[in-house]
């Protein structure tokens, strides 16, 4: 096999159950806690690990297989994540290795597979809580709050100097990139689309109106403390 070649999810669950778990938990030092796959929803693009203790303290391990994210890009979200954290985000953080490193490389048969660990974030989803909010409050209060968390992860972006810089919007959204993308059957949505790109490159970029952004901020995607038990 050749490490250009995407695996599938079954085989690369497979890989990492076998062969990579064990030297990620070595990695980083989680021998000490009890480890269970952690069921992949569908469109999955990770296969991640819940690590608990009896005291209830948690980790997640999470190995990447997909070929479609370069080191230096996982590395840019990781310090990103971190970056927000210690600037008053409530986000879960980048742990490093015993070898003070953020990600790890292993390979196998072939394959590359980056492994990293997480903070275990506190709280439940909305879905856990059958999608109820605090009762007795207001549901504005839900909103507000998770718009202020919002607001202050976009505020900390626009002084945010990067180690790792993630690819900006142009970068991958060119006129080859749509051409390839969608098919000549729809060759007036192609059009419009490069169209669009062309008008957005012509807009001023500053700090204020260009930088990173949360690209699919919802209810899947944070936990509720005040609904934690």
């Amino acid at each position: 096999m050749k490490d250009g070649m995407n695996l599938n999810f079954d085989l690369a669950a497979k890989y990492s159950n076998e062969y990579i778990l064990p030297i990620a938990v070595e990695l980083f030092a989680s021998s000490e806690y009890a480890i269970t796959r952690v069921h992949a929803h569908d469109g999955g693009r990770n296969i991640v690990y819940n690590c608990e203790k009896e005291n209830g303290q948690g980790k997640i391990l999470r190995i990447m297989y997909l070929k479609d994210r370069s080191k230096e890009d996982i590395l840019a979200e990781l310090e990103f994540v971190n970056y927000l954290a210690n600037g008053g985000v409530r986000a879960a953080k980048s742990l490093p290795s015993r070898k003070e490193n953020l990600l790890e490389t292993i390979t196998h048969d072939g394959h590359t597979f980056h492994v990293c660990l997480f903070e275990k974030a506190k709280g439940k989803l909305l879905v856990e809580n059958n999608y109820k909010y605090r009762e007795g409050t207001p549901l504005s209060e839900y909103f507000y709050y998770c718009g202020k968390t919002l607001g202050k992860m976009h505020q900390l972006s626009k002084g945010y100097e990067p180690h790792h810089k993630r690819y900006s919007f142009f970068d991958k959204y060119t006129t080859g990139y749509i051409q390839k993308l969608i098919p000549e059957r729809f060759s007036g949505i192609k059009k419009k689309l490069i169209e669009l790109i062309d008008e957005l490159k012509k807009l001023e970029i500053t700090r204020e109106s260009f930088g990173l952004i949360h690209f699919d901020y919802s209810d899947g995607n944070y936990m509720l403390l005040f609904l934690y038990v």
